[in-house]
């Protein structure tokens, strides 16, 4: 599942992160703040550097700011596009049409589908937004129901004889892995 959080400085995202994931493990979750592009990420397409934090299966990602600040701010902000290493026959006409159809059509209108829904959140009154944030993420939880990998009986058994044989390459008085005791 992935989260982003699109909106101007100052509107709450940061407070909406902490306090709304705050009650899952860390362990399956990452926060990707996107201030401006390194060196490395100048070096490659606009949508690399989020690309690479896509969460993987089964983990819960949030993204602080998204690839459409590559039609907000950089438009207005056109010094920001000289950075960016483009070859000169980019950066011409049309370059604004491409991004949108590369990053998915025109920002909200566009962008929005069942399966991947933007929620308008008005962040006037910051503890209701963090409140509207966590019922959006719940109820996608919800919709979504995560569960564990089923394993058959079979393989279970098959791994439950790998671990054995794992352990018996332990050297002499080693103690066992605490992290695998009872199971």
């Amino acid at each position: 599942m992935l989260v982003v959080l699109q909106a101007l400085d100052a509107t709450g995202k940061d407070g909406a992160i902490k306090h709304v994931m705050s009650a899952f493990n860390p362990q399956g979750v990452t926060v990707h703040s996107f201030k401006a592009p390194s060196g490395e990420e100048l070096e490659h397409d606009f949508l690399w550097r989020y690309d690479q934090r896509l969460p993987a299966r089964g983990m819960i990602g949030i993204f602080n700011r998204s690839h459409y600040e590559e039609v907000l701010v950089v438009r207005v902000h056109k010094e920001l596009l000289e950075r960016q290493n483009l070859p000169e026959s980019a950066r011409g006409p049309g370059i604004w049409e491409r991004r949108y159809r590369q990053i998915n059509e025109e920002m909200l209108s566009h962008t929005s589908t069942r399966w991947a829904p933007w929620c308008v959140i008005h962040a006037d009154r910051k503890w209701f937004a963090g409140i509207r944030v966590a019922a959006v993420i719940a109820q996608t939880l919800i919709e979504l129901d995560p569960r564990y990998p089923t394993v058959s009986k079979a393989r279970r058994t098959e791994m439950q004889q790998l671990k054995r044989e794992l352990e018996a390459e332990a050297p002499k008085g080693a103690d066992a892995d605490r992290s695998t005791r009872g199971g």
